[in-house]
């Protein structure tokens, strides 16, 4: 190798990726809109067709509630088990 090559005086983005970082690891897991996106993306029916509301608090609190056949039939843990009654 030429001592040009082994210089480390390029430009490496990694140092500067936490001031492009919008959010936590953890604010985009808990927030509702980014699972209903990625309950439509893993092409779930019931969430084909939905409208994704603008805020968190939009998204009513029984969204992600389906039937234990549902739930093990997609086998995804963004979606919640209905209680038994």
């Amino acid at each position: 190798m030429t001592p040009a090559l082994m210089r480390e005086d390029y430009f490496r983005l990694e140092q500067l990726q936490e001031e492009f970082n919008f959010a936590t690891d953890d604010d985009i897991n808990s927030s509702r809109r980014f699972r209903m996106i990625e309950l439509r993306e893993k092409e779930i029916p019931e969430f084909q067709n939905k409208v994704i509301p603008l805020f968190d608090e939009e998204v009513p609190d029984d969204t992600f509630i389906v039937s234990n056949s549902q739930q093990q039939k997609y086998s995804c843990p963004l979606l919640k088990q209905q209680k038994p009654q």
